[in-house]
């Protein structure tokens, strides 16, 4: 009787020494096997995700803190735009103002060289004439 049962532990041990003996046979793993390697590959396509968006959103704050320091220059450079505009605005007013007396003195020195003999020798030994206007000056003042 010891024989029988002898036989079946032997023929139900073979299979499962068969099974470890061999790993890569499919149907030690079954299913299993492709199931892990596709759980691995999510597992790790979500890292690099994460990884990916903490890299995004550093550089996103590098590049808000770059246009801040952008924004605070060209605000800087607007207001030095806008001082200097006035300046000019201050200086183009004098030289105007100082045309015109120009004008005003060279106006009564060409009036006054007319009657005077002096003041023409003058005028013309610095070759200070008087320009007619041009034709389309002419028209346009008109």
């Amino acid at each position: 009787m010891s024989e029988p049962n002898s036989d079946y532990a032997e023929q139900s041990a073979r299979p499962v020494i068969a099974a470890r003996q061999n790993p890569g046979d499919p149907s030690a793993w079954g299913a299993h096997l492709p199931l892990f390697l596709l759980g691995l590959a999510f597992v790790v396509f979500l890292g690099s995700q994460l990884l990916l968006t903490q890299q995004a959103a550093k550089s996103e704050d590098w590049q808000l803190k770059n246009l801040e320091k952008r924004i605070d220059a060209t605000k800087a450079a607007q207001k030095q735009a806008e001082e200097r505009l006035q300046q000019y605005a201050t200086a183009l007013k004098q030289a105007e103002k100082m045309q015109e007396q120009d004008k005003a003195f060279f106006s009564d020195a060409f009036e006054l060289a007319k009657e005077d003999e002096d003041t023409r020798k003058v005028l013309q030994r610095l070759r200070i004439n008087v320009n007619e206007p041009k034709e389309s000056e002419a028209a346009v003042k008109k």
